[in-house]
């Protein structure tokens, strides 16, 4: 073995060491897109992760999610989550969809808005307001 090869191996090594010492769960290949504060969409090649986004919210807000998805492979959940971790809204998706919902807060806290991919190709357009 060359010490050219050499050098190449222990790179390679170091790189896969590092990503699974990070705990990678998110891969994403081809993805352009914006995120911020009540939005989040993207467009992908290829999708199997999770993106999330934190939102204080206080108990009797109502929380309106609108959402449009394009899945051309795969599936994509989209996901409200409270501050104790369980799902207070939850929808999966395995094909092309538009839509909106509300949830009224019944405990306030920090929720998280989780958008995950399974094998997704397509993209996501997700935003929301409180009232």
């Amino acid at each position: 073995m060359t010490t050219r090869s050499k050098c190449v191996l222990v790179l390679l090594c170091v790189c896969l060491v590092g990503l699974l010492g990070a705990g990678c769960t998110n891969a994403s290949i081809g993805s352009r897109g914006t995120k911020g504060p009540g939005h989040i969409a993207y467009t992908y090649a290829s999708f199997n992760g999770v993106e999330r986004s934190t939102v204080s919210l206080d108990a009797g807000q109502t929380f309106d999610l609108h959402y449009k998805v394009d899945v051309q492979q795969g599936a994509l959940s989209i996901s409200l989550v409270d501050p104790n971790g369980s799902s207070v809204w939850n929808k999966r998706f395995v094909e092309n969809a538009t839509g909106s919902d509300t949830v009224t807060i019944t405990s306030g806290g920090r929720y998280i808005v989780l958008i995950e991919g399974d094998q997704a190709s397509g993209g996501y357009d997700v935003s929301w307001a409180t009232r």
